[in-house]
């Protein structure tokens, strides 16, 4: 389910969310730096579920044919971060390496296309590579707003059975800052010093947040994609699911990011007995909160994977502080007081201790 709340000056208001059923109220937390995250290409308790594509899906004729390209059957994205570094990390199982017939061994290149402006065509609208990938993005989270965003900066990497040469380009009018440079620091085996591999299991980047600009979390937007070098190559696979090629030589186009959630809160929590216990009430386990902008509005995602329009029921709200003062009870009556002591700024940062009181709430019903 999407919300959307009008103006641009998003960062200096406090979203505060708190999911609504009968009597029961839980708000999101900020991820803290409860894991310690080791870049080993191996995914760490702290990381978070935000994006994902069927397995299974790759072309045939085509990258689906060959145990070399089997690897690019993305299927989940997942980020985690700290106050300086965002971590991102795609699962892999078909990544193999075979002394024995290394000929046949996992081979090709990934992507990461990584959007922190949030204006229009402000970035490179094609692959830094040379392969026959393009960036239109018009969907975030799922969500269409119609604009055409374009990736401000790309990571473009052989697997480490290629060497693992990973570079960080930057979109300056072209893709030339970082072409080069081996960013990743893979120099032999899977580990470098921002990107690591693990057969059977996945691809780990830390990408400090110095390198890409210093943005706010929530304001970065991403798509993780698999190919191979070649001019006529599209995007083999991606996550979140989009375009992808219908053989070995099909161009594509990207239009769907996904953002870095705000905030997060652990799955599978509802009481029981209470909300647990009932299908129609399920869909308000829900687990992260998506916040993002253009020149006029502010979106809000919260997933609710078991949300059903046949057997749901129930409410929702939103509770939004802009300044002082505000209200403490429930303008639907219901037993939810409010009385705010933490502000989170971002996934991964420390909660800042500061009270608060919603000015405006929306409530709902659920559909």
């Amino acid at each position: 389910m999407s919300h959307l709340v009008q103006r641009r000056r998003w960062p200096a208001i406090s979203l505060l969310i708190a999911s609504l059923l009968l009597l029961v109220a839980t708000g999101p937390r900020a991820l803290a730096d409860e894991y310690s995250v080791t870049l080993d290409g191996l995914r760490d308790g702290s990381y978070v579920l935000i994006a994902g594509d069927p397995a299974g899906d790759l072309a045939s004729p085509g990258p689906a044919d060959w145990s070399g390209t089997s690897w690019t059957d993305l299927t989940n994205l997942y980020v985690t971060a700290d106050a300086a570094t965002l971590y991102v990390y795609a699962d892999l199982p078909g990544y193999f390496f075979d002394a024995g017939d290394s000929g046949n061994d996992s081979s090709g290149t990934i992507g990461l296309a990584i959007d922190t402006d949030g204006l229009p065509d402000s970035g490179g609208g094609n692959d830094a590579w040379g392969t026959a990938i393009s960036f239109g993005y018009t969907t975030i989270n799922g969500f269409s707003n119609g604009n055409g965003f374009r990736p401000d900066y790309l990571i473009r990497g052989n697997v480490s059975n290629d060497g693992g040469w990973t570079e960080l380009r930057t979109w300056a009018g072209n893709w030339d800052n970082g072409a080069g440079s081996n960013w990743g620091g893979i120099n032999g085996g899977e580990i470098g010093s921002h990107i690591a591999y693990s057969f059977g299991n996945g691809v780990e980047l830390a990408i400090p947040l110095s390198d890409i600009g210093s943005p706010a979390l929530a304001d970065i937007r991403l798509q993780f994609f698999a190919t191979q070098d070649g001019g006529g190559k599209g995007a083999y696979d991606t996550v979140p699911s989009d375009d992808q090629s219908t053989g070995w030589d099909d161009a594509t186009t990207q239009t769907q990011l996904v953002s870095v959630p705000l905030a997060v809160d652990p799955a599978g929590d509802l009481a029981s007995p209470g909300p647990a216990d009932w299908v129609g009430v399920a869909w308000t386990d829900m687990s992260r909160l998506h916040a993002w902008a253009d020149d006029q509005n502010i979106y809000l995602f919260i997933n609710s994977p078991a949300y059903d329009p046949a057997v749901s029921s129930g409410q929702l709200g939103l509770a939004i502080d802009t300044g002082p003062g505000g209200g403490n009870f429930d303008p639907w009556g219901n037993a939810i007081s409010y009385d705010y002591q933490f502000t989170n700024q971002n996934l991964g940062s420390t909660p800042t201790a500061a009270a608060n009181l919603p000015d405006y709430i929306i409530r709902g019903n659920v559909f």
